[in-house]
């Protein structure tokens, strides 16, 4: 469950027996026939309480006075966007004149979230029989506020304070209505996040916004003179990759290798690319051996472009110049949290390298049943008693 369609229908997998997201158009939860033909009595008499309503009808004002956000850059700047209808990036945010699907890109986001899951656990009866179940939450809330405030707000701040008070509020929850000791609870996150790059170069450290669709129209222009054809090679560029036009190769009989040599050719002379690899002989590659294994892992050849970019640290695709957002291989993009807790799970704590593939391994070993059939992961064996 999640404000976000694909982060709840992805953690639940092909065998989940439900997943729930928001519907955008008047902020109340959904669900799709793949799962059911009409939504549990549970469900909507959760969504008759209007709780998206309620909550921005509150406003959203700081939980602490705004001085005591030590963490953040002041609260007026600007490397920070704005909602709808806003002149300035302070608080209060007026939440009441928003939409109600505008609840993602606040922390009350993640409040809702929790409230149903709450729900979820007394009428599904989670945690109530012989066999284990499941419940995957995904906290959205954190991603939307810094891809429209970025990494220094205030804002971003003030909602993970406010998901720790969330956090804390259903772990006991939990205790009450499960039992303490008898669950088993794992936090992680599928990515960090950049600076602003304008907040980087404003603090002389190098970065920079990456236009795509730029990048784009200079590829093409240099292909059609490279072979002569007003045909657009490039059908794509984006989420760091380059897609051929494949429609346009095979009419015009060219060699898309040699189209791809082309493209290195013309991307020779942007300094903000560090590396550009023709994923087909990506082994070959002159990459560090961490980059490519990354580049191999983040491949799907059904899906992803022929060739990668991989862009200087500082650097991400724009879509704007305020907030900030994801997508780069570096460690202030990649190094994740991993937090295990309850049953099953010893305490301690390492500073072993692992990765998020290892959740699942670890799940099982601690069920004692078989990884999943996509796992590459390991058993992080030092969290289990």
């Amino acid at each position: 469950m999640s404000v976000k369609d694909r982060a709840s229908i992805l953690p639940g997998g092909h065998t989940a027996n439900a997943a729930y997201w928001m519907d955008d158009s008047n902020g109340v939860f959904m669900t799709s026939t793949y799962y059911m033909n009409e939504l549990p009595v549970w469900v909507t008499s959760f969504n008759q309480k209007n709780h998206a309503q309620r909550y921005m009808s509150q406003n959203w004002n700081p939980l602490f006075p705004v001085e005591t956000y030590i963490q953040s850059s002041a609260d007026n700047n600007a490397y920070e966007g704005k909602f709808a209808g806003e002149t300035a990036t302070t608080f209060p945010h007026q939440t009441d004149k928003l939409r109600l699907s505008d609840i993602k890109k606040t922390p009350f986001g993640n409040s809702i979230v929790f409230n149903f899951a709450k729900e979820a656990i007394i009428e599904e009866k989670l945690g109530q029989g012989s066999v284990t179940d499941f419940l995957a939450i995904s906290c959205s809330s954190p991603d939307y506020v810094g891809h429209m405030f970025g990494l220094n707000a205030i804002e971003i701040e003030d909602t993970y304070l406010r998901l720790d008070r969330d956090i804390a509020d259903f772990l006991t929850y939990l205790d009450e209505k499960v039992g303490e000791g008898n669950y088993t609870l794992f936090l992680t996150a599928d990515h960090g996040a950049a600076h602003n790059p304008q907040f980087m170069m404003d603090n002389k450290i190098p970065a920079g916004f990456f236009y795509a669709s730029k990048l784009k129209d200079e590829v093409n222009t240099f292909l059609a003179k490279a072979f002569k054809s007003d045909k657009l090679l490039v059908r794509q560029v984006g989420e760091n990759f380059i897609w051929l036009n494949h429609g346009a190769t095979d009419s015009l009989k060219l060699d898309e290798t040699l189209v791809k040599k082309e493209i290195l050719k013309c991307l020779k002379s942007h300094t903000e690319i560090q590396y550009v690899v023709d994923m087909e002989n990506v082994q070959n590659a002159l990459l560090p051996k961490a980059l490519k294994e990354m580049a191999i892992n983040g491949y799907n050849t059904k899906r992803s472009g022929e060739i990668l970019l991989l862009l200087q640290p500082g650097w991400f695709e724009a879509y704007a110049t305020t907030g900030t957002t994801h997508g780069t291989w570096n460690p202030y993009d990649t190094h994740i949290p991993m937090l295990w807790y309850g049953w099953g799970i010893k305490s301690g704590a390492t500073e072993r390298k692992m990765h998020m593939t290892d959740i699942s391994a670890t799940i099982a070993t601690l069920l004692h049943i078989q990884m999943p059939n996509g796992c590459i992961g390991e058993c992080i064996g030092e969290v289990l008693k």
